[in-house]
């Protein structure tokens, strides 16, 4: 079997490609299922596209986690925004759509609204 280049990639669609991955995470509905076997039954290059990537998943879940260095985590950590979880107390508006209040946003604070 040859090596697929990026550009043997490209040209499969990405709905395609999409459903090629989600068969692989095993997230396809029945639906999605039964439209990537008519496109595996019908196309050689998806069908070969697939084992690929099979492969390609099976050898990335046998190698070992990882942690990451230190500083790296804390650079990921402290970019993450967990949601707010409302307090009874909490009388403050909730200034964003979703819940989610950037990090250093206290309620009641002379910060809020610059921050907020």
């Amino acid at each position: 079997m040859n090596e697929p280049t990026h550009n043997d990639q490209s040209h499969v669609d990405q709905h395609v490609l999409d459903l090629l991955n989600g068969s692989i995470d095993g997230e396809l509905s029945a639906a999605e299922q039964a439209e990537l076997d008519s496109l595996l039954a019908g196309s050689a290059r998806v069908s070969d596209l697939h084992e690929e990537l099979k492969v390609l998943a099976g050898i990335l879940d046998e190698l070992p986690e990882q942690v990451p260095p230190e500083y790296l985590h804390n650079a990921i950590i402290s970019q993450v925004r967990l949601p707010v979880v409302a307090d009874a107390e909490d009388k403050s508006p909730d200034y964003s759509a979703n819940g989610w209040r950037p990090p250093g946003c206290v309620p009641g604070s002379h910060w809020q609204q610059a921050l907020c």
